[in-house]
């Protein structure tokens, strides 16, 4: 293990630590659990025992608050989207460690099953490719989580050679003069309890110089919660960001048969694909906001899944994003964490609700 930083803040993706000084302000603090896994299974996880040492070095109020730790052992075998932990305390607690504690098991569990380190010509020229296919259009890296926090700096400044314009982390921003970039995690929206209030809130606590953008993907309602959440700022929502995780139709759209529900073309189905992109713009349309953008994040890593919505562009006459964040600039078993449970009743993300796992076995420290 790495000796760890002074303070995570530098590591962590902005829209956690904005997230949590929202919370603060509001005095929104219940008892969450968050449910880590790694998609791409089955194989051997590692990086545990590092990832608690990261909560229980930053977050000393968790364990006095109560907080819990039940975890699978480094070493042990996983399945694909089995829980590896379940982690349970006060949310304002451990808010702020997901982006560290999510790395280091990306990386030691990515290294244990025959993976490399990134290579970091590959990833800038993988970022030239994402930044060349999306022209005009800003490339953010959102990809802090996907490995371990001692290379994030490294990563970021491999991605800016290759055309990206800005980052999620501070360490990462401070190569182009910049801070982190972020705004509201499906942990603040789950948090308040819906959209609408999270943006409200944001809009609310956070500087005017940030723009205003909503993740609207959390309970599936991508369409309606993007509409509500722009009727309620009033013409100052800057756009909204389409995440939809792979588990998910996104509202409005249509399934697709075969493959698990995922359109090899992108164009229907699970995720975040083109339908969702043009109703949406649509739907923004014809409602009056016009001026929102639209952020898609989840897949971009791919230039393939890039050039499909490029060429419908083409072919349908209208925009279909403004912005993109991606994380994908390697190969990596990325880990993930939701939160999937909240004063000890179920509530989470569609589509990534509690699982059990009568394996894992308390933490104690």
């Amino acid at each position: 293990m790495k000796k760890l930083p002074k303070s995570h803040r530098p590591f962590t993706d902005k829209y956690f630590l904005r997230a949590n000084e929202i919370l603060k302000k509001e005095g929104i603090n219940p008892t969450v659990m968050y449910q880590v896994f790694v998609r791409k299974g089955p194989g051997i996880v590692d990086g545990l025992e590092e990832a608690v040492e990261i909560i229980d070095t930053y977050s000393p109020k968790f364990r006095q608050n109560g907080g819990k730790i039940y975890s699978l052992c480094d070493g042990d075998h996983f399945e694909s989207c089995e829980p590896l932990m379940h982690i349970e305390g006060k949310v304002q607690d451990i808010l702020e460690l997901e982006t560290m504690y999510l790395g280091v098991i990306s990386a030691a569990t990515t290294l244990a099953n025959g993976g490399s380190m990134p290579d970091l010509k590959q990833v800038t020229a993988n970022a030239k490719k994402i930044s060349d296919l999306a022209g005009e259009r800003p490339c953010s890296y959102f990809g802090a989580r996907h490995w371990h926090w001692s290379l994030d700096k490294a990563i970021n400044k491999a991605a800016f050679e290759g055309g990206f314009v800005s980052t999620s982390t501070d360490i990462g921003a401070e190569l182009i003069g910049q801070k982190g970039m972020g705004t509201t995690p499906h942990a603040l929206i789950l948090s308040m309890g819906n959209t609408v209030d999270a943006i409200k809130a944001f809009d609310k606590h956070i500087d005017s110089s940030v723009p205003r953008i909503i993740l609207i993907d959390t309970f599936n309602k991508e369409i309606g919660d993007a509409l509500e959440s722009a009727h309620a700022l009033e013409g100052r929502l800057y756009g909204v960001r389409i995440d939809t995780c792979g588990e998910n139709i996104p509202e409005t759209c249509n399934a697709y048969r075969g493959n698990n529900g995922r359109d090899p073309s992108y164009k229907t189905g699970k995720g975040v694909t083109i339908e969702i992109a043009r109703h949406m713009r649509n739907a923004l349309r014809g409602t009056g906001h016009h001026y929102a953008k639209i952020v898609l994040s989840s897949g971009f890593g791919n230039p393939e899944k890039i050039k499909a919505f490029n060429e419908a562009e083409e072919k349908l006459g209208i925009r279909l994003y403004d912005a993109l964040g991606v994380g994908g600039l390697y190969e990596a078993r990325f880990a993930t964490s939701d939160i999937v449970r909240i004063d000890g009743k179920n509530f989470a993300k569609k589509g990534r609700g509690y699982k059990a796992n009568p394996k894992l076995q308390e933490v104690y420290t």
